[in-house]
């Protein structure tokens, strides 16, 4: 595996990105694109850490390239949220900014930037009360401004695993709280356009606990809403709503599954046609798999429950991506007949309905293997990336590109060329197979740092 070289970080303004397949085949083929260099996101002294960066949605590009990240760190006593943007065209980054107002402790942060460059960044910070509120804040591109702080929810209680998706002007947001003895699933629209939420409603089922949630949203504005809810006793079930934005009226409910063992790690993309994907990991009793739900917005459908991985072994993570085509990225970790952990990778094509075939895309002969995530662009192009003990027994991050037109991937490389513990990876793609990779890393003080590497 080489490792790539620092390059020099550079300042300026930055934007967005999206969102994009892939496929199978050799390991020897020279890509035109490149990983840059390993650049440092946060402006943190070596002495202090980030406290929290969210893998799946701490990272957003479009189509264009550019790209916005939200991470929190403590600079005094209080931990606050902060945004960076990356141009592409000037392949560049802005300063750092702090964009929460007051100064509480802020928990977790997700971020989406639209094609104009837009931005959508929500988070859960403590209210005066000590409760844990939610809280957005848009940056208008056109203006060059960040718009005022908007509380999301007034509730008493805390809210827990919150997500959110964005398409255009247009924002999804999901979380869980509690609300009277149950905790409820709530979701919610916001639109740049007014600078407005709309109105706020709890979508799962009455007199259970929910547990989790993830979010999707198309151009129209219409919704994907799966969850995780505790039904009696340990019985857990997955479920799924849609929302029709042209008759403002949400679906009834569907099971995704119905097995006697909890899903857990739940994925979930929608495209801006309105077509879904959800994948997730769950014991049938025997092996534990990971499984992929298609939602299908014509016929208003979800696929029944389909196993994508071929083996008997463990599956400890899944990441899912869905491109314009409507065809799926699937990935995981998954324990192999000699007791490794190794990162898979599968593709569903909606036109024929089938997989590909399933795709090793690491060869490195050791079992610590964690934490995965994936995406496709609108040609089919994809990129995998995950964390992985290298050859001299660091963990480290790495990533295989698959190139849709010579039908080959890159082979996998490490990102970065810090000796020291890296993890949460997250990786997105513009519309032309570029890609930015953003992950936490310790320094040779032990201290977390957010670093970033790009494909271009």
């Amino acid at each position: 595996m080489k490792r790539v070289a620092f390059a020099a970080l550079a300042a300026s303004w930055l934007l967005l990105i999206g969102c994009g397949g892939g496929g199978g085949g050799n390991n020897n083929v020279i890509q035109s694109k490149e990983w840059i260099g390993v650049q440092k996101v946060d402006n943190l002294a070596p002495n202090k850490r980030i406290s929290n960066y969210s893998t799946f949605k701490g990272l957003s590009v479009n189509k264009n390239g550019d790209a916005a990240v939200i991470w929190q760190q403590a600079e005094t006593t209080n931990v606050d949220v902060f945004v960076r943007f990356y141009n592409f065209n000037s392949n560049s980054w802005s300063s750092p900014m702090k964009i929460n107002t007051y100064n509480l402790n802020v928990y977790k942060s997700k971020i989406y930037i639209n094609d104009d460059g837009d931005a959508f960044a929500v988070w859960v910070q403590q209210d005066n009360n000590g409760h844990l509120s939610l809280y957005l804040r848009a940056y208008d591109k056109s203006t060059n401004s960040w718009l005022p702080l908007k509380l999301i929810e007034t509730k008493s209680t805390d809210v827990e695993n919150f997500d959110i998706a964005g398409s255009g002007k247009r924002l999804a947001l999901s979380w869980i709280q509690k609300d009277g003895a149950y905790k409820k699933c709530f979701a919610v629209g916001y639109d740049i356009r007014v600078n407005n939420i709309g109105t706020i409603t709890a979508q799962s089922i009455a007199n259970h606990d929910a547990v989790y949630s993830k979010v999707g949203l198309d151009a129209n504005g219409n919704i994907l809403l799966v969850w995780k809810q505790k039904i009696s006793g340990t019985l857990y079930n997955l479920y799924a709503k849609t929302y029709d934005n042209s008759t403002t009226t949400w679906s009834g409910t569907t099971l995704l599954e119905n097995l006697s063992n909890p899903p857990i790690a739940l994925a979930v993309d929608m495209n801006n046609n309105g077509d879904g994907a959800i994948a997730w990991i769950q014991n049938d009793g025997t092996h534990i798999n990971t499984y992929f739900s298609f939602y299908n917005h014509t016929s208003n459908s979800f696929s029944s429950a389909r196993v994508v991985d071929t083996l008997d072994g463990l599956v400890s993570q899944a990441a899912v991506a869905i491109n314009e085509k409507s065809n799926v990225a699937i990935a995981w970790i998954q324990k192999d007949n000699s007791g490794h952990y190794n990162s898979y990778f599968r593709k569903y094509i909606k036109s024929t309905n089938s997989f590909s075939n399933v795709k090793l895309v690491e060869n490195i002969n050791d079992n610590q293997n964690f934490a995965i995530n994936t995406d496709i662009d609108k040609n089919g192009n994809a990129v995998v990336a995950w964390m992985q003990k290298d050859d001299n027994n660091h963990f480290s991050i790495f990533a295989n590109y698959y190139d849709a037109q010579s039908s080959s991937w890159s082979g996998g490389e490490a990102l970065e060329n810090v000796n020291n513990m890296a993890f949460s990876p997250s990786v997105k793609m513009d519309e032309n197979g570029n890609v930015v990779a953003v992950w936490q890393q310790q320094n040779s003080l032990s201290k977390e740092h957010l670093y970033s590497n790009i494909y271009r």
